[in-house]
C-alpha cells in the first residue's frame, strides 16, 4: 500500500486500492481511499516536461505584425490658467 497524505486526517494514512490515473491534462497521479476515513485522495506521480524555448521557436510560423503606432506626448501644461 502506498502512503498519500489525507486532507480529513491531516497526514499521512495507508492507501486502500491504489490505482494510477492519467489527468485530462496529462498528468500522472495515484488514487486511492483512505484506511481510516474512507476519504478519496490522490496524489501527483509525475508532470509533464515543459518544451525548451529552443523547440518552442522553431514550431511557431512568423506572422506579419501591424507597426506599432509612435507614442504621442502631449503638453504638459496645467489645465487651468491662474487668475491675474
Amino acid at each position: 500500500m502506498a502512503e498519500i497524505y489525507c486532507i480529513r486526517c491531516k497526514f499521512k494514512t495507508e492507501t486502500d486500492n491504489p490505482t494510477t490515473v492519467v489527468s485530462p491534462k496529462g498528468v500522472e497521479m495515484l488514487q486511492g481511499t483512505c484506511v481510516a476515513c474512507k476519504a478519496k485522495k490522490s496524489k501527483i506521480v509525475r508532470r509533464l516536461k515543459k518544451p525548451k524555448e529552443s523547440e518552442l521557436k522553431e514550431e511557431k510560423e512568423v506572422v506579419d505584425v501591424k507597426p506599432r503606432r509612435k507614442k504621442v506626448v502631449k503638453d504638459q501644461s496645467p489645465v487651468c490658467s491662474p487668475v491675474s
